[in-house]
């Protein structure tokens, strides 16, 4: 019985690392492909005001909103729950596959949106794969003070099996974001029965965030177009303008967004168009075997240790 289960579990791992190679193989195939077209759709106005701008563009535009949520919170908490570096691989090829090949974004875009947070990750990795003792440590080793910076291959390990986890949780959520417009978002919240207020909240702070990066963004080529960052004390001057000037605007702003809502019959409450939209079949049923391989994947990993 346990050489069975043993096998069994072989023959998962391999599948696994099968589906693993032919994504691979498929987004490089993705690659040589649009490198030789030239990407005329490109967006000039800064990375972070493009994710809207993709997720319009993006060809799971017409696939089901919930459906999209519940494929990419589902990777998301197998990613945070299974401890293996091989689930974690898996959701993030299979992320990568949908938003590049099925959205048909290119890859160079998105590794751009994927490299904003890449600098938090390598700070925290960092702290993990280096540690402090006071005594002489295993591996190697650096004097500091009256104790020893020092990593081995246990740190080393944790911390790349926590980065692959973490770059699997942030490719489910920007395949959400670069997939899906943000008042469907809203509306799959609303299904959700969250509270109304904490979803007005939320779309009023990314309708904001996006508002003020373009004041911002203004703010600064005008600056810059008169010298403003010359050297390192007009720069610090320019910074405490801009942002002197940004805290003015985002008050005009405020005030002329409400002002547009009343004008606009508001009475407390938004009101969002929704589009008839329904589940298809066999779209539905590809999703479900995904997840289910990749949970039968990581339960087996979880069971064999």
């Amino acid at each position: 019985m346990f050489l069975i289960y043993y096998e069994s579990g072989n023959q998962m791992r391999l599948i696994a690392l099968s589906y693993i190679l032919i994504m691979i193989m498929i987004l490089f195939a993705n690659v040589l492909k649009s490198a030789k077209t030239q990407d005329k759709k490109h967006h000039h106005h800064g990375e972070s005001l493009s994710i809207d701008y993709y997720a319009y563009q993006s060809g799971l535009k017409h696939w089901h909103p919930v459906l999209k949520s519940v494929l990419s919170i589902s990777l998301l908490l197998m990613g945070i729950g299974f401890d293996s570096a091989l689930v974690s691989t898996m959701i993030l090829v299979t992320a990568m596959f949908l938003v590049v090949v099925i959205g048909k974004l290119s890859l160079v875009q998105y590794l751009r949106v994927l490299s904003i947070p890449i600098t938090f990750i390598l700070l925290s990795l960092l702290t993990i794969s280096v540690d402090y003792s006071t005594l002489v440590p295993s591996g190697f080793s650096v004097r500091f003070f009256s104790g020893y910076l020092y990593t081995n291959l246990d740190l080393l390990k944790a911390a790349g099996l926590l980065g692959l986890k973490m770059f699997a949780a942030i490719s489910c959520l920007q395949m959400l974001a670069l997939t899906t417009p943000s008042s469907e978002v809203i509306l799959v919240l609303k299904k959700c029965r969250l509270p109304s207020l904490i979803i007005e909240l939320m779309a009023l702070t990314y309708r904001f965030i996006f508002i003020l990066l373009d004041v911002t963004m203004r703010m600064k080529n005008a600056a810059e177009s008169r010298n403003g960052y010359v050297d390192y004390k007009a720069s610090m001057r320019t910074f405490s303008q801009i942002a002197a000037g940004l805290l003015i605007q985002s008050i005009k702003k405020a005030n002329q967004y409400y002002i547009a809502m009343e004008s606009r019959c508001y009475e407390g409450e938004y009101h969002y168009y929704e589009e008839e939209r329904y589940f298809n079949p066999k779209l539905l049923a590809t999703v479900s075997v995904l997840v289910c391989f990749i949970f039968m994947v990581g339960l087996n990993s979880y069971l064999r240790g």
